[in-house]
């Protein structure tokens, strides 16, 4: 059940949900006015709730709630302040019969008449996600004077009513007795008043990862407009992303500056990066920020940041927190020497600030974990090294292959394949090294479909060739390898993959038909084998129904290599028929060029490296 679904049974029987707000939610009371909740028990808006229980906690005869939240607090106790004195009555329900806690009974009240009220509760073992109510039920009374009936529908379906209640008691009911047994319960000691309705939150935030995250070689331009590689080291570095049209830009520039020789003393290389306009080109870029630092008397420090600089940036601030947001200008990087993020902030950020987390992050014997939490306590776990693949996984999801590949060889290069040690020195068990490796060689599979989909083959070849070290029985990889081998003119090795991918899955058609057209048409005489082919192109097309252009063009190639120019000729013709079918793309043109050729009594061999 959802937080604001569950509104309703706060009120009685006469009072609705109505609504919510942007700062919570408002009741309708049934006589055209409006309670705002948010207001009375200190619900903000940025409150993420997963689980809800209605409890009435305080014992004042109305319901009230507890929030697990994902986003802090992670519980939270709203107290039901809507109605002074209510009039209701609570019922514990005991089987006999029926299942102990009485779980699905439904309790109705009933009017002196035996009539229903329209009043009712039933009895739930939960409360949606991972959430369970009290099992006490309040129910509101809405007779104005006089004993309360009720009525009871046990779980097995029997019926049974108790009389002589009270308005603002409590009763245990018990199936088969007939009889309501009162219960005094003595409420918790609460305050008065509630705590003060917390601050709506700051432009600002200070973001500690649970461990130092490597990043990939990042590169700006300087303001001579030369290319320039962070490193992080010796010192650690200040990198601040900033705009001239952001006022809270200029005030934090002037602020760092005037702390620089502060900051040099501490160890720290500040680097500002201005990111106007980052499509414009860089002379014109380079003009616009001297200007705007002789206007306002800034230092000619930092330079420009590039496009990919931002993009990677801000997937290292998204792979920290789960809140997925942009990353805002000002934005601050602090890299500790071996070039790794110790802390994000966004917004402004106090010198003061700088100088105590730059001490933090140097502290040997510091428990990184336990800096990045808000609240201090103890580990179920043990604490996790470097979360290595948080990173990688939101380049590749922006389409950043370089910079995943970067870092994939920095910090997750196949010299780790198989050891079974992690980064704290710890040996691992053989289901964690298995585990582990799976990710990094998955991640590089992954990196090299997105080098090959944007035809930068030798890139693909390289990831894919690391991804195997992780992963030697991954088809894909094999696959995708062999193929971009292929595109490449690497017919031999091309051909050694396809036959190894065919050794273990011997029915595979597409590589079938790919190691056909290498061994019917390659450049080299020594790679090809017609006889071969045909029998390969053969066994596709039968598999296939002989409906597939694609393959049709493969057998019609191997017929002509092997001196059938006849069957070459009706083959590609049919081929050709099926394109006109089912077009695809620049096929028809190629098996046009083919067939003259075939008809001229010619085969057709490649002529370099071209991809079918």
């Amino acid at each position: 059940m959802e937080a604001w679904d569950a509104i309703g049974e706060l009120l009685d029987a006469g009072r609705s949900w109505s609504g919510r707000e942007r700062n919570g939610c408002f009741l309708n009371l049934g006589d055209g006015h409006f309670a705002a909740v948010a207001g009375l028990v200190g619900l903000d808006h940025d409150s993420d709730s997963r689980g809800l229980a209605l409890v009435d906690w305080d014992r004042d005869g109305d319901l009230d709630l507890w929030l697990s939240n994902r986003t802090g607090p992670r519980i939270r106790y709203l107290r039901n302040d809507l109605v002074k004195s209510p009039r209701s009555v609570g019922l514990r329900l005991e089987g006999t019969r029926s299942n102990r806690d009485a779980i699905g009974a439904r309790v109705t009240i009933v009017r002196p008449d035996g009539s229903s009220s329209g009043v009712w509760r039933s009895l739930r073992a939960g409360e949606g996600y991972l959430a369970q109510s009290s099992k006490w039920l309040t129910l509101p009374v809405v007779e104005p004077e006089g004993a309360i009936k009720v009525r009871v529908r046990w779980p097995n379906g029997s019926e049974e009513k108790f009389s002589g209640l009270r308005p603002n008691q409590r009763y245990e009911l018990q199936e088969g007795s007939g009889m309501a047994r009162v219960v005094s319960i003595r409420g918790p000691a609460l305050p008065e008043t509630m705590p003060p309705f917390p601050s709506l939150p700051t432009d600002s935030a200070r973001i500690v990862p649970h461990a130092p995250l490597p990043l990939p070689r990042l590169k700006y331009f300087d303001l001579s407009g030369r290319e320039q590689l962070i490193k992080g080291e010796p010192s650690s570095m200040l990198l601040t992303l900033w705009a001239t049209w952001c006022g809270p830009c200029l005030h934090e520039l002037k602020a760092l500056q005037a702390g620089e020789a502060q900051l040099r003393e501490a160890g720290v290389d500040w680097v500002p990066l201005n990111v106007d306009t980052l499509e414009e080109a860089l002379p014109q870029r380079l003009e616009r920020v001297r200007r705007f630092n002789q206007r306002h008397r800034l230092s000619a420090r930092g330079g420009l940041a590039t496009g990919d600089l931002v993009e990677i940036l801000d997937a290292v601030q998204r792979s920290i927190v789960g809140r997925q947001k942009a990353i805002p200008v000002p934005a601050t990087f602090l890299l500790d020497g071996d070039g790794r993020v110790s802390l994000v902030y966004k917004g402004r950020v106090s010198l003061d600030q700088i100088f105590h987390d730059v001490a933090g992050s140097r502290d040997p014997n510091r428990e990184w974990r336990d800096w990045a939490v808000a609240f201090p306590g103890r580990w179920y776990v043990s604490p996790f090294g470097t979360e290595r693949f948080a990173l990688p996984e939101k380049l590749l999801e922006i389409g950043q292959a370089k910079a995943a590949f970067s870092y994939l060889q920095r910090h997750l290069g196949p010299r780790l394949a198989r050891r079974a040690v992690n980064d704290r020195g710890e040996t691992l068990a053989a289901h964690q090294v298995q585990e582990r490796d799976q990710r990094i060689g998955s991640l590089y599979e992954r990196t090299g479909e997105l080098f090959a989909r944007k035809s930068e083959l030798d890139s693909a070849i390289d990831c894919l060739e690391s991804a195997l070290v992780f992963l030697p029985d991954s088809l894909a990889s094999r696959i995708n390898l062999a193929t971009a081998l292929q595109s490449l003119g690497r017919d031999q090795e091309a051909v050694g993959g396809f036959r190894k991918v065919l050794s273990r899955q011997p029915d595979h058609v597409g590589v079938k038909n790919s190691l056909a057209w290498i061994l019917a048409t390659a450049s080299e005489a020594a790679v090809r084998d017609p006889a071969a082919a045909l029998e390969l192109a053969r066994q596709v097309c039968e598999a296939t129904g002989n409906q597939e252009p694609q393959t049709l063009d493969t057998l019609a190639a191997a017929l002509a290599a092997t001196g059938r120019y006849e069957e070459a000729v009706s083959t590609a013709e049919r081929a050709l028929s099926l394109v006109r079918t089912k077009p695809q793309a620049g096929l028809a043109a190629l098996l046009e060029q083919r067939l003259a050729l075939y008809r001229n009594r010619q085969a057709f061999f490649q002529s370099g490296p071209a991809k079918k």
